[in-house]
């Protein structure tokens, strides 16, 4: 069965999930414990509580 989107955002199918994982990378994980793990950002922090700031290595 192909991806119904590529769009993250609509991405609640298997295929579609899988298919985004090549495509795209998450900028946080959960390892074993489901703590937060870095996968693309180097650092992150809560401003409040609607706010994130997530640093991103440089190019």
């Amino acid at each position: 069965m192909p991806p119904l989107s590529l769009d993250p955002q609509f991405a609640d199918v298997f295929t579609s999930t899988q298919s985004m994982l090549q495509i795209y990378q998450p900028l946080l994980g959960q390892d074993k414990r489901g703590q937060l793990i870095p996968y693309h950002a180097t650092s992150w922090r809560s401003i409040d509580e609607l706010t994130w700031e997530v640093k991103l290595p440089r190019a």
